[in-house]
């Protein structure tokens, strides 16, 4: 397994292999670390979707804006 770990360059399955690691290590504490990658990639996904929504709208409000000046000048 930790030949496994060092070789592969992917950043999301070196961290799932390391859980499963711990998981297998510790069976016990088997139902916390599922639950803390659970919340940690829920809350990644929800703060993805805060700033894409942040940016569309700061984008969207930018070219209204343009519009808006060039109709002004001319």
């Amino acid at each position: 397994m930790t030949t496994i770990l060092y070789k592969n360059k992917n950043y999301i399955a070196q961290q799932v292999l390391k859980t499963l690691k711990k998981c297998y290590i510790n069976k016990k504490k088997f139902f916390k670390y599922e639950k803390y990658n659970y919340m940690n990639i829920k809350l990644t996904y929800i703060y993805s979707q805060i700033l894409f929504f942040l940016t569309s709208l700061f984008i969207f409000f930018w070219i209204i804006k343009q519009f808006y000046l060039i109709r002004f000048i001319y």
